[in-house]
């Protein structure tokens, strides 16, 4: 669970209500059918977490919901799902306070620091408006001052 939401940058909400069908593995993507404002989108669907969620279904056989209740077979609610993430930021050493919603932080942030369009960024996410976006991108001065001059990528000027 905690895969697909870094993978593919989802919300909470976009998570519990995934199901088997979203997942497309010839396309490589994951269909978001509920996100925010009931719009629809496609996001990234990882080798990584495509290889867990095979190992995944092959261990839970989730018919409707891709992530469900084992007891009960019906959807997943937000606090199981706390309580999973919970565990995890001890087990994993992640910092106090870390969250679901930190996984969809760090998806943006990594993306933009690989050199990943912000448009690409927002239309992954599925924000309507780029400042969104933007939002999640903290740029401190040293990663600023990492980047190299346009002036110095020419090839037009010799020495």
């Amino acid at each position: 669970m905690l895969m697909c939401c870094y993978s593919g940058g989802l919300r909470v909400s976009e998570l519990m209500n995934l199901k088997v069908s979203d997942i497309n593995s010839s396309a490589m993507h994951i269909r978001i059918r509920s996100g925010k404002g009931s719009k629809e989108r496609l996001t990234l669907l990882s080798n990584r977490n495509l290889l867990l969620l095979r190992r995944y279904y092959i261990a839970y056989k989730p018919t409707d919901w891709l992530f469900f209740n084992a007891k009960t077979g019906k959807q997943l609610n937000t606090r199981s799902l706390q309580i999973v993430m919970n565990e995890h930021v001890v087990k994993l050493r992640f910092p106090v306070g870390t969250s679901l919603h930190s996984l969809r932080h760090c998806f943006a942030t990594h993306l933009i620091r690989s050199g990943v369009d912000i448009a690409v960024i927002q239309k992954l996410m599925g924000h309507s408006d780029i400042r969104t976006t933007s939002q999640y991108l903290h740029l401190t001065t040293a990663d600023t001052l990492l980047i190299a001059s346009p002036l110095d990528t020419l090839e037009v000027f010799h020495d």
